[in-house]
């Protein structure tokens, strides 16, 4: 009988035999219930991310599911309805060296239609104290948006910062606003500014209810 067999049958090499194959049992039941755990945290902040992007869709209104929309989603609606108004006469009266031009909110409606023309949304501009109403209505998908325009004179130029950028009722990031902006006002903004700056300045801008009133220096 040779030495390793004598080893394998004393009964302490039996019994070191035994603890160790607990051992190595034990570590596989453990690592069983490793991997159980990774799965179960895995499909849970997959099913968390997945909620997330639904209610988000469902805020934006692009989505609609029963009970979850009513939960989620309330229609927005403008501050009031303005009817765009196919006149390009723009009211102005001189004083001296000044001249000031009164825009009415139908007017400005009209404006933004002939400038940002689409025949997939439809645009509508209320003038408040403090800001403008920008809201539309997109066709495909078939949501509602809105922002705040606030006008500001800097260095003679009509300058418009563009706040509270919502779809539904999602708020928008920033980059997004931005990215609005860059595609469909930068442009007509320096076109404006260029236009005026051929005969005046712009020295400063009201805003009054249903009316942006703009006052000029001739230069």
């Amino acid at each position: 009988m040779g030495l390793d067999k004598k080893l394998r049958n004393l009964p302490e090499y039996r019994r070191l035999q035994s603890i160790k194959q607990k051992k190595m049992g034990n570590l596989s039941k453990q690592k069983r219930a490793g991997n159980y755990c990774c799965c179960v945290i895995y499909i849970a902040i997959l099913v968390f991310f997945m909620a997330l992007a639904a209610m988000l869709l469902l805020k934006t209104g692009a989505v609609k599911l029963p009970y979850l929309t009513d939960l989620f989603y309330n229609e927005p609606l403008p501050i009031r309805r303005v009817l765009a108004e196919n006149n390009s006469d723009i009211a102005f009266k001189v004083e001296g060296t000044k001249v000031i031009y009164t825009i009415k909110e139908e007017q400005l409606s009209w404006l933004l239609e002939k400038e940002i023309p689409s025949d997939n949304f439809k645009l509508q501009a209320a003038v408040d104290p403090g800001f403008i109403e920008i809201f539309g209505h997109l066709k495909q998908p078939r949501v509602n948006f809105s922002f705040e325009a606030l006008p500001r004179v800097t260095d003679g130029e009509l300058q418009l910062e563009i706040k509270q950028f919502r779809v539904g009722q999602l708020t928008i990031p920033r980059f997004l606003v931005d990215y609005v902006y860059n595609r469909y006002l930068r442009d007509k903004m320096k076109r404006f500014n260029t236009m005026v700056s051929e005969i005046s300045d712009i020295e400063n801008i009201e805003l009054q209810e249903k009316k942006v009133i703009i006052f000029t220096k001739l230069k």
